[in-house]
């Protein structure tokens, strides 16, 4: 019973940080510069499942905390992006 749930933690955790990635990139080709506000709920929730499966490990490092590492980089990413999202655009004016 354990394994399976060890398991499906596991699929969990890589299924996220895939649709982390894919709306990242969906966001990104369609210019929108409000998108991290949006995503940063999904690696707060993965960062949480992930402490929880390497507590069901009793602490062995190993998937879980690649996948915790992950997550927080994640999380420190789109932080940095919705904090730095201004109205100004990123590019030189035209007169420079």
């Amino acid at each position: 019973m354990i394994h399976d749930t060890i398991v499906a933690l596991a699929v969990l955790g890589v299924v996220g940080q895939v649709m982390v990635g894919l709306l990242i990139l969906i966001a990104a080709y369609h210019g929108d510069d409000r998108f991290a506000r949006y995503l940063l709920v999904l690696p707060v929730v993965g960062a949480g499942v992930s402490t929880y499966h390497l507590l069901v490990e009793n602490g062995v490092m190993t998937i879980p905390t690649l996948a915790l590492t992950a997550f927080l980089l994640l999380i420190a990413f789109l932080s940095l992006a919705a904090a730095g999202g201004g109205e100004e655009a990123a590019t030189l004016p035209a007169h420079a």
